[in-house]
């Protein structure tokens, strides 16, 4: 974290005797969220714990298009019916 980071802090707040109000936060109560903007799914959290830099790439990169898997198989299987295609046409 740094100085200007968005935080939220979600939980009991108590107001003490000279008017400030605090909160706890633990690992049994309430939450302290770092950079709220950013949606984190929870797919891509879990992803992280096997690999910490999976996560970021997947993140950057999910609108390229060679990152579908769909397309990847799609042209290798185009891939692999080309060379058929081509004997077929020449042979006519």
């Amino acid at each position: 974290m740094s100085l200007g980071d968005v935080v939220h802090v979600v939980g009991v707040f108590v107001t003490g005797p000279d008017d400030v109000a605090t909160c706890v936060v633990n690992n049994q109560h309430n939450l302290f969220i770092v950079h709220p903007d950013h949606l984190v799914t929870g797919t891509l959290a879990s992803d992280s714990l096997s690999c910490m830099r999976r996560s970021v790439l997947n993140e950057r990169f999910k609108g390229a298009p060679e990152s579908s898997t769909s397309l990847v198989f799609g042209s290798m299987v185009r891939a692999a019916r080309l060379p058929l295609t081509e004997e077929t046409s020449t042979v006519q």
